[in-house]
């Protein structure tokens, strides 16, 4: 899985170092990367909420009726969410809360070089990670294998069908071959016996003009 961290680089005359970085947020965005089939294919696709960047950040300066400078910021950021939808959400006074934060460093203090923020942000972020997941879990929303294809023996190699589908449609057909088969043997068989019996009515009349020439003779 993958979600995004803020990170604040601080200038310190001409070096810059990472001041604050958070562990991983979601920013209450539901992710369903691992429930849409069309975008998950394996157990160990990511899923993901992306930052794509930062769309605006305003900064208003005003001050109060006692006189107090106040400074608001608006910044607006697009996240792509499970690579399938974009997503734009608001912050209001992101700046002014890191100004105010009592974690945000005193430059009039010395300040060494650690690493102790980077390793404090990896803890936490595997921590995020295994809630997540345990969570997931309990809802069923994470991965799932795809169920098993059907045994060979109900497969056609060549249509990819329904052998027993396949069967019926081949008895079928083998029943109008035999069904014509007959029709024709039938129809050949009236045509033989008609022959038979137009053969004999032709004797027949042969035998009685044969018959009539001797009466006359005679």
């Amino acid at each position: 899985m993958y979600r995004p961290n803020l990170a604040v680089l601080s200038r310190e005359e001409d070096d810059f170092k990472i001041s604050q970085l958070s562990s991983f947020t979601s920013f209450n965005i539901p992710v369903d990367g691992w429930t849409i089939p069309e975008v998950q294919c394996a157990p160990k696709d990511p899923n993901a909420l992306i930052p794509n960047g930062i769309s605006s950040w305003v900064a208003k300066g005003f001050t109060d009726r006692k006189g107090k400078p106040i400074i608001e910021d608006y910044l607006t950021l697009s996240l792509s969410v499970a690579d399938a939808t974009i997503h734009t959400i608001h912050i209001k006074n992101l700046l002014k809360g890191l100004m105010e934060s009592t974690s945000f460093m005193d430059f009039n203090k010395a300040v060494g070089y650690t690493d102790d923020v980077v390793d404090c942000s990896l803890k936490s972020s595997v921590q995020f990670c295994s809630d997540y997941g345990d969570e997931q879990q309990k809802l069923g929303t994470h991965w799932q294998p795809p169920p098993p294809p059907p045994p060979a023996n109900q497969m056609d190699p060549n249509k990819g069908g329904d052998g027993n589908n396949d069967n019926k449609n081949d008895n079928k057909n083998d029943n109008k071959n035999n069904d014509k088969n007959n029709d024709d043997k039938n129809n050949s068989d009236d045509k033989n016996n008609s022959g038979h019996n137009d053969n004999n009515e032709s004797n027949q009349n042969i035998k009685i003009l044969e018959n009539l020439d001797q009466k006359s003779n005679n």
